[in-house]
């Protein structure tokens, strides 16, 4: 797998990934996982046939190998919206800040044998990206070699990865890089208070000047003049 990515200052990730299947027997049902968020899916520069689960979006490569042995190569584009967004925290005193969540890999059926992505921001790299894995956790990060070359970060496994393995990055990204994303927190409801001045204010201006007077009604044997 050789995964090229680029992030965008709206925070989206343009994706282009080249897949190279070398299959022992055939398997017509074979389906190749990409991101449950990902959009815009196209394999070979056309359209393709998808199921979602709740994990991923299953693309099926069987009609592209024909039930077929031997190596296959397919290329993958889509994109991933909102991949830069305000970092969910339960500590609401610690300053909000951006943080990037690119999955890499989405639980292949059958293990990996080299993986390669190259991630390009749209600034200068500050922090370092940190790797979680379904069955490495945490220390996935150890079968990986990463570089960091200004905005790009370039990282490849050392080792083979298992089947059905997943693995997503992480980093945490300066706000001056993604300026049209908001940071706001909203804490409590602070426009409660004003919206009842507003409403009392409201109604004593209808008692004094818009409620029809008298108060209270006044029976009359006679109908009003000129009825």
């Amino acid at each position: 797998m050789d995964c090229y990515i680029t992030v965008n200052p709206n925070g989206d990730a343009l994706v282009a990934m080249t897949v190279t299947l070398h299959l022992e027997s055939p398997d017509e049902k074979l389906t190749f996982p990409l991101p449950v968020n990902a959009s815009g899916i196209t394999m070979n520069g056309s359209s393709v046939h998808t199921t979602k689960t709740a994990t991923a979006i299953e693309v099926d490569v069987g009609r592209s190998t024909g039930g077929l042995v031997g190596d296959f190569t397919a290329r993958f584009d889509y994109s991933i919206p909102n991949a830069v967004a305000v970092a969910q925290t339960e500590d609401i005193t610690q300053a909000p800040y951006l943080q990037l969540t690119l999955p890499l890999l989405c639980g292949f059926s059958y293990p990996v044998h080299q993986l390669n992505f190259v991630v390009t921001l749209p600034g200068t790299i500050v922090y370092q990206a940190e790797f979680t894995s379904i069955y490495r956790q945490n220390s996935i990060a150890s079968d990986l070699k990463i570089n960091y070359d200004g905005s790009m970060l370039t990282g490849a496994s050392i080792t083979t990865l298992n089947d059905r393995e997943a693995v997503t990055m992480t980093m945490v990204v300066p706000n001056e890089m993604f300026p049209t994303i908001s940071t706001y927190r909203r804490v409590g409801n602070p426009e409660i208070v004003p919206m009842l001045i507003c409403a009392g204010v409201a109604m004593l201006y209808w008692i004094l000047f818009l409620r029809t007077w008298p108060l209270i009604r006044r029976r009359s044997v006679t109908p009003p003049e000129g009825v």
